[in-house]
């Protein structure tokens, strides 16, 4: 498992005007090494099983590792390029379940590991909290979210779960120490992407802000884009999925879905 960064641990392993690469990287008895450009090892860390995920902050100059066995550790890396170990917590989640990782603005980890919540630690306030999708959205109590992933750009955090739908929430406008909203209350559910079967993988990428859903059989993107919506005659269309319409006839109050075998660029409705 690697990490990739850029050389020097703040003072240490400085290259003067030539940056070159380093990494870290961990074996299966839980030890971690850091490798310089020339192929140099240092160990930094040791954990007590083998490690699931490994990254490093580099406005922290930290290292995050998650073991198999669902620990969680922070370590901060000193200038002679030893690394501390600072705080440990237990993740709750299902045994043998992988933890997926996000980080946000450098200070807040949110993780995915497995179950119908998604984690948040925010490093720098200690502030721990939850979010959950609206089941108004028609999520399920017991829907399991298994991976996540936070585009900077536009302020989104996508999850997948295991019914195959996409769970985005948008990040409120302001700076991190803003006492507007705190917490979960920084979150606005947006509307959600039904796909088929268990994601197990999403991504956010490219210069347009791509994502990229993976579900086992097949790799779907996906783009943001804005709703449509049409009402004529007491006839209220309302788009709610690339394929999904809501139909509602307000003069007798009945509401039906209609899904398509396509995505839907616009609605008009007619009586």
């Amino acid at each position: 498992m690697f990490n990739w960064r850029k050389t020097g641990f703040g003072s240490f392993l400085k290259m003067g005007s030539q940056e070159g690469l380093s990494f870290f990287v961990s074996l299966m008895d839980g030890t971690v090494l850091y490798v310089d450009e020339k192929g140099k090892s240092t160990q930094v860390a040791s954990t007590d099983s083998s490690i699931q995920t490994l990254f490093y902050i580099e406005k922290r100059e930290a290292l995050v590792v998650v073991t198999q066995n669902l620990l969680l550790s922070l370590y901060v890396v000193r200038p002679e390029g030893k690394a501390e170990e600072v705080m440990k917590v237990k993740l709750s989640g299902k045994t043998g379940c992988r933890a997926d990782i996000a980080l946000i603005e450098g200070s807040v980890l949110v993780t995915a590991i497995g179950e119908p919540v998604l984690r948040f630690w925010d490093l720098e306030g200690g502030e721990n909290y939850m979010l959950s999708p609206a089941e108004k959205f028609g999520f399920e109590k017991a829907e399991n979210i298994n991976c996540v992933s936070y585009c900077k750009t536009k302020g989104l955090l996508a999850a997948g779960t295991d019914k195959g739908r996409v769970a985005i929430w948008r990040k409120l406008p302001g700076p991190q120490s803003s006492r507007v909203a705190e917490g979960k209350d920084r979150w606005i559910f947006q509307t959600p992407s039904e796909l088929e079967g268990n994601i197990t993988q999403i991504k956010w990428g490219s210069r347009k802000s791509l994502l990229a859903v993976n579900n086992m059989s097949s790799v779907v993107i996906l783009s943001e884009q804005a709703m449509s919506s049409h009402f004529h005659q007491q006839v209220a269309v309302v788009q709610t999925s690339p394929s999904l319409l809501s139909v509602s006839f307000l003069s007798t109050g009945v509401t039906h879905s209609l899904r398509i075998d396509m995505h839907v660029s616009g609605v008009f409705t007619t009586k």
